[in-house]
């Protein structure tokens, strides 16, 4: 067994003189040597010495990791395959049409049409009632009391002047010009097995709509 007394007592100290044991030990003589021949060409090593051309790729060359395996052509194609088919299906299946009844207002002013809550004595309003099924009204109050139903057949109303009513397709349109401030109810009503007549009161039509169909409503604020 070599002696380790030089490692345990500190190179330094013996470099130093200051350990008597080493003049005695041979093991500790010629790890001494060893030391000190270090010592020696580190000494001789200029200051500005510079690391030959390349280093950095020789080192980063041993750092470098092991190639993957080469994946089979199979365990490429088989994901590729099952992605693909769910695409296709996907595409294939044909979208289904919510058919949800919608109620939609815009309130033409001087130079254009915007969509809102909230119109001016003098404006146009266009009341669009789209979807649902069977049977199709629009109604509109103002302050909670009928102004004008669409369509209007058997309903006798004051009116509002430049009011129309008219049909395209599964859309209920209702056009009138607002001459008074207040509150406008608008209630669109679908899915109707029969004629349904408003009785001329918000509450009492609200009433029987829910009990015979499906109803949409929103408000306008006419100031």
């Amino acid at each position: 067994m070599s002696c380790d007394h030089l490692e345990r007592s500190g190179l330094e100290r013996v470099l130093g003189g200051e350990d008597d044991h080493v003049a005695g030990c041979g093991d500790c003589q010629s790890t001494l040597a060893g030391y000190q021949r270090l010592e020696r060409a580190l000494a001789a090593t200029s200051a500005d010495a510079e690391p030959r051309v390349g280093w950095q790729s020789r080192v980063l060359a041993t750092a470098k990791p092991p190639e993957p395996a080469p994946r089979r052509w199979w365990m490429v194609a088989a994901p590729l395959a099952a992605a693909a088919t769910a695409v296709a299906v996907w595409v294939a299946l044909p979208s289904r049409p919510s058919g949800a009844p919608t109620l939609a207002v815009s309130v033409a002013k001087t130079g254009a049409r915007v969509r809102g809550e909230e119109a001016n004595v003098g404006d146009t309003l266009r009341i669009e009632g789209r979807g649902g099924r069977g049977q199709r009204v629009l109604w509109i109050y103002r302050d909670d009391r009928l102004v004008l139903a669409c369509p209007s057949d058997g309903v006798t109303l004051p009116g509002i002047h430049g009011s129309r009513c008219a049909s395209n397709g599964s859309i209920r349109i209702a056009e009138l010009v607002v001459d008074a401030p207040g509150t406008l109810q608008i209630v669109y009503v679908t899915a109707l097995s029969g004629e349904i007549q408003p009785t001329g009161s918000l509450d009492a039509d609200l009433a029987q709509a829910t009990r015979a169909g499906e109803l949409r409503k929103t408000t306008i604020e006419v100031r």
